[in-house]
C-alpha cells in the first residue's frame, strides 16, 4: 500500500513538473516545426507547379509566416 502511494505522488509531481515548467517550451517547439512544415509544403507545391526558381524568404513570406506561428501559439 506504501508504494501505490508513493507511485501516485510521484505522478502528482511529475504532472505539476511537466505543467508548469515543460508544457510552454513544448508548445513553442511544436508551433515552430508545424510553421516550418507549411513552408516546407509551399515550397513543395511550388515545385511541382513547374517554377523553377527559387523561393526567397521575403518579407512578405516572414510576415506569413510570423502570423501562422502567432496563430498557432495561441
Amino acid at each position: 500500500m506504501r508504494q501505490f502511494i508513493i507511485v501516485l505522488i510521484s505522478f502528482f509531481f511529475g504532472f505539476l513538473i511537466f505543467f508548469f515548467f515543460l508544457k510552454e517550451p513544448i508548445e513553442l517547439v511544436y508551433c515552430r516545426r508545424q510553421t516550418e512544415f507549411k513552408l516546407y509544403n509551399f515550397r513543395e507545391a511550388i515545385k511541382k507547379n513547374g517554377s523553377t526558381q527559387e523561393i526567397e524568404e521575403n518579407d512578405e513570406i516572414k510576415k506569413y509566416i510570423q502570423d501562422i506561428y502567432q496563430t498557432c501559439i495561441k
